[in-house]
Order: C-alpha cells, then structure tokens, then sequence
C-alpha cells in the first residue's frame, strides 16, 4: 500500500469516526433510494447490521413499507430534491426498531455527478419531545380557549355566554363554535352575550359578534347582547358599527328580564 492509498484510507477512517459519533442519521442513498452506506446511528435506530442496511430501500428500513412514503403517509421529501435540484428540510416520522413513531427532521441534499444527480445525503434529526411539547402547547391553549369562552344554561330556554378578555380570530371563531353547539344542544331560544369583560370593542371584534348573532338567529335563536358599557356604546358609535337587530342592554339584569319576559316568565320579589 503506497503512502497516497494510506493517506486516502487515513482520511475514510476519520470521516466514519466524525459520523459515526452524530446524534443524526446519517445515510447516502442512490437515486432507487437503496442504502449505499449508513452511519451508526441508523444502524442503532433500526436494529441493523451494517451488511443488512447496504441495499435495502430506505423507506423499508424507516417506515417497514414495500413503497416510497406518500399519502396518507408522509411525502418523501427527496421527491422534492430530486424536482428541484436543491436542498430542502421537513418534518417527516419514521419508525423505530420497536415500531414506535419517531417524529424527525429530515434534510435531504443532491449529490451531483457531472451536472445531474447521483445520490442524496438523507439526514434525520430526532424532534420527537419538540414536536410533542409543541402539541402539548397547543391542547393547553385549546383548553384556556374552551375555559374563557363557557355556554352556561340559565334556564329552560335561555343560556349565556359570558366573555372576559381581547377577542381575537382564533376566539371569535370558538365563541361562534361554542354558542352554536350550545344552542344545538340545549334547544335555547334565547342566547345573552355578556361582554361586560371585554376591555375593548373595535370595528373587527364587533363584526365578529355581529357574525355570531347572525349565525344565532339562523338557528332560530334570538341574542341579547349585554355589558355594553358607555365608552364601549361610544366606540361602537366613533366606528360606525350597525347594531341594528341586535337586542343590547348595559347590565345583565336588565336582559335577563326580558330574556325571562319573552319565554313567559317574570322575577317577582317573595
């Protein structure tokens, strides 16, 4: 072996050293998307002999399908590389050597050879507790939704729907799904919205509230709107907002009478 062979075998050494020791899975795969050679990690990952995971497809070794990933399964991301000549990174989920999911980052990159493609480098990063704990925000923040926006049954006939705080789209949207199922639910033929705790109404929140009576009253449910405080009328009326149809009064009380009033009920003192 002349010193140039020795250099070359010197330099390989180092590099299957350098990947070898990656928290990523490494791989370069041929454009059949057969395995040509994988780092440790993957052979770790998968319960894998070096021999075993040289040649076998891919997809076979990370999702145990007979096919490339596509719907309802992931994408293959190297589709994507391979139409577009570039790099390119997604969230993507393989299987582990136990079956269990595995949310990853895969990036997948060109190797070219003589100006087209020969190989990809595929590299799988695991993202599995930031995926989860991004999940686990969400059902949180779905959970405050569904507590700041209650439907509460008064009585026969009649519920409420308190609302506290700022009313963005992703609320307005959960206020009107809330209402609705409330309203499909309980039969109600009067729904009060009592916005004494919203800090302010502008021209976007007060279409939103308007859009809900509207979608009310398709149900053939008529909605009082309560709270209307003097510098929320004074708002409404700086912005040009048209209530009309819409039942308003300044206090609960007062629309909880007529609400009772108009299902023949009044309150009498004992």
């Amino acid at each position: 072996m002349d010193e140039e062979q020795k250099d070359v075998r010197h330099q390989l050494e180092i590099y299957a050293k350098i990947f070898d020791n990656v928290d990523e899975e490494i791989m370069l795969l041929g454009k059949d998307l057969k395995i040509l050679w994988a780092n440790k990690k993957v052979l770790t990952m998968y319960d894998l002999g070096r021999s075993e995971a040289i040649s076998e497809f891919c997809y076979k070794v990370t999702h145990r399908l007979e096919h490339p990933c596509k719907p309802p399964h992931d994408i293959c991301p190297l589709e994507e590389v391979l139409r577009s000549g570039k790099p390119t990174t997604v969230l993507h989920t393989h299987f582990d050597k136990q079956g269990n999911k595995v949310y990853v980052e895969v990036s997948g990159y060109p190797v070219y050879e003589d100006g087209e493609i020969s190989e990809f480098i595929h590299i799988s990063r695991n993202v599995t507790e930031r995926v989860m704990a991004e999940e686990r925000l969400r059902e949180h923040q779905r959970a405050i939704v569904e507590l700041s926006t209650p439907v509460i049954k008064l009585w026969e006939g009649i519920i409420i729907l308190p609302l506290i705080g700022v009313i963005d789209s992703n609320r307005a949207k959960q206020i009107m799904e809330n209402l609705l199922q409330a309203i499909v639910d309980t039969q109600a033929s009067i729904a009060i919205i009592d916005i004494t705790g919203v800090p302010m109404v502008d021209t976007e929140v007060a279409d939103r509230l308007i859009r809900t009576v509207k979608a009310a009253g398709l149900l053939g449910t008529r909605c009082i709107m309560v709270g209307i405080k003097p510098d929320i009328a004074q708002s409404i009326v700086n912005i040009g907002v048209d209530l009309a149809g819409v039942v308003t009064f300044s206090s609960l009380q007062a629309g909880l009478e007529v609400a009772l009033k108009q299902i023949g009920l009044r309150v009498v003192k004992a």
